[in-house]
């Protein structure tokens, strides 16, 4: 397997695993971004407002808000948060196996 991109030396096999899911993760965050910035830029709130006859109140009313927001957003937020975790796992692991 390839070294992951960010890496310019040797590293320990603790060390792949633990960059790898890094990586990973930090794509997955850019596509994430990408995902999450043209949901809301596809998204129009319009609003309405008028005051009663009395002129006592002001009433604003949104006429056409956000849309439910796509599921696939919370599944790359969930394998983002996965693949941090698992690089932390092994980081731990790593330094466990080699305390010096």
């Amino acid at each position: 397997m390839a070294k992951p991109r960010g890496i310019t030396r040797k590293v320990s096999p603790y060390e792949w695993q633990v960059f790898t899911r890094l990586e990973w993760a930090e794509s997955e965050l850019q596509r994430l971004d990408d995902a999450a910035q043209a949901f809301l830029n596809a998204q129009t709130v319009t609003t309405s407002a008028w005051s009663n006859p009395d002129g006592t109140e002001y009433i604003i009313r949104v006429d056409q808000g956000i849309k439910k927001t796509p599921i696939e957003l919370a599944l790359m937020i969930g394998d983002v948060a996965h693949h941090a975790r698992s690089a932390l796992d092994w980081l731990a692991w790593g330094l466990a196996i080699q305390p010096n």
